[in-house]
């Protein structure tokens, strides 16, 4: 499971925008596979999980966070807002606090 560095960027942005929408297990998962860099094998062995386990956590998270960007637009929001040059670290900040809140 190879990810191109644009993918991998993108996937990071959904995940600190939407990881919240993901069960604890998908997001420890994502985090591991796509922040720390961790290969499919080594995240296996630290759960006690099969490669194919997590293969498929990271596809339906994936699948997930793709599913709330699609729905909500956040990323692309803040993507033309910085094209603008306009902060959005703020905005980013209250949306995620809101989030925790549970909406």
């Amino acid at each position: 499971m190879k990810h191109s560095l644009e993918e991998t960027i993108r996937i990071n942005k959904l995940l600190e925008i939407y990881g919240r929408f993901l069960t604890k297990s998908q997001f420890e998962v994502m985090v591991d596979y796509f922040e720390n860099n961790l290969s499919l094998a080594e995240i296996s062995e630290i759960r006690n999980i099969s490669r194919t386990a997590v293969s498929d956590a990271i596809n339906q998270a994936t699948n997930k966070l793709e599913n709330c960007e699609e729905k909500l637009g956040l990323c692309k929001i803040f993507d033309s807002l910085k094209e603008k040059g306009e902060d959005v670290s703020k905005v980013i900040d209250e949306i995620i606090e809101r989030i925790k809140d549970g909406i």
